[in-house]
């Protein structure tokens, strides 16, 4: 039941083990605050999420259900498989590598924008 890109809020806020401000998701997951938004009212309207408004009404806190745990995990476990299935001829240190040239690719992208 999850739609692209919600796994990665999903993670961040499961990584980040309090409620956060739609800026830092944001930030955290560089995807367009338009995007965020779509995806929080989208993952708010299926129960994976919460939002609490703070102070001036302005600012939403906004933290994972158990419903959203939950899908976290399965969605983890899943790619977790997905991976050993792939890369079952590798190596461990050619895993590593792979992640390795992942992540350099990823960052390189990144200092194009």
């Amino acid at each position: 039941n999850l739609a692209p890109g919600q796994p990665k809020v999903l993670r961040y806020l499961n990584e980040q083990k309090r409620e956060c401000l739609t800026k830092d998701i944001t930030k955290g997951c560089d995807i367009e605050p338009a995007t965020v938004s779509i995806m929080l009212n989208k993952l708010e309207s299926n129960g994976f999420i919460k939002g609490t408004i703070v102070r001036n009404k302005r600012n939403v806190y906004i933290q994972l259900t158990e419903l959203g745990k939950i899908t976290f995990l399965k969605w983890q476990a899943y790619l977790d498989e997905r991976e050993d299935i792939t890369l079952r001829d590798f190596s461990k240190e050619e895993r590593k590598q792979f992640i390795n040239y992942l992540e350099r690719l990823y960052d390189a992208l990144l200092k194009e924008e």
